[in-house]
């Protein structure tokens, strides 16, 4: 018994280079059948001939004569699948949820730099805070953070960065030396290729704006004031 004595009445599309009509030009019902013949001869030509109305091709350029056969199944079925609006198929990626979550963070006023800092400071919480030399050799594709605890924290802008050759130790070792705050009370410390952001307490925010006024880091001068875009968090980090 042939196939199409086995299925009786189903509907079969046919693939083939002789067809008058694209692949995309049907609609695949969601029982039908899609045959595609031998890569060396196609489908026998008095089957198609009996069915010219269910004949489809895949366009093709210049004088190809056809494509391999597993790549025309893998054209032919996908179209037929996304037609289908790909049913019982997995549809979004594992991010999608986590994508979700970082628009409302968002919305809620928290910038990227909040939220990829709180992820960082999770997954490197078993670094010593204490510990600066360890972070230098962090990676971060090109963003130091160094992390501290603090209950109302105030961003700082530092006008220099990594083309400075600044790195997150020389931050805390200025703010200690020249302001006499302790480095293990900073929060997260971002630095850019041209700036630097720096989340200080709030009680020390006064003596490290005073103490760094006309202070060098690596032999530059530099200039240091409050962030205008954010100036406070006002929720206690954990």
């Amino acid at each position: 018994m042939t196939l199409l004595e086995k299925i009786p009445g189903a509907k079969i599309y046919y693939a083939t280079t002789k067809a008058p009509q694209r692949y995309t030009d049907v609609r695949f019902e969601e029982d039908c059948y899609i045959m595609f013949g031998k890569e060396s001869a196609g489908i026998p030509e008095e089957i198609l001939l009996e069915n010219q109305a269910t004949a489809i091709r895949i366009p093709m350029i210049g004088d190809i004569r056809s494509l391999n056969l597993s790549n025309s199944v893998a054209i032919v079925l996908y179209e037929a699948l996304r037609q289908h609006q790909f049913d019982h198929m997995q549809s979004e990626g594992h991010l999608t949820k986590y994508i979700h979550l970082v628009d409302r963070l968002m919305e809620e006023d928290y910038t990227s730099i909040d939220i990829a800092a709180a992820l960082l400071k999770d997954h490197l919480s078993d670094v010593n805070a204490d510990d600066i030399d360890a972070l230098d050799d962090i990676n971060l594709g090109g963003t130091e953070l160094y992390g501290g605890e603090g209950e109302k924290m105030v961003r700082l802008f530092i006008n220099a960065g990594k083309k400075s050759k600044i790195r997150a130790k020389d931050i805390v070792g200025a703010i200690a030396n020249e302001a006499g705050i302790p480095g293990k009370t900073l929060g997260e410390i971002a630095i850019f290729d041209e700036y630097t952001f720096v989340d200080v307490p709030n009680e020390f925010v006064r003596d490290i704006l005073h103490g760094m006024k006309h202070a060098k880091i690596k032999g530059k001068r530099v200039h240091i004031e409050i962030d205008k875009k954010r100036k406070t968090y006002g929720k206690k980090r954990k």
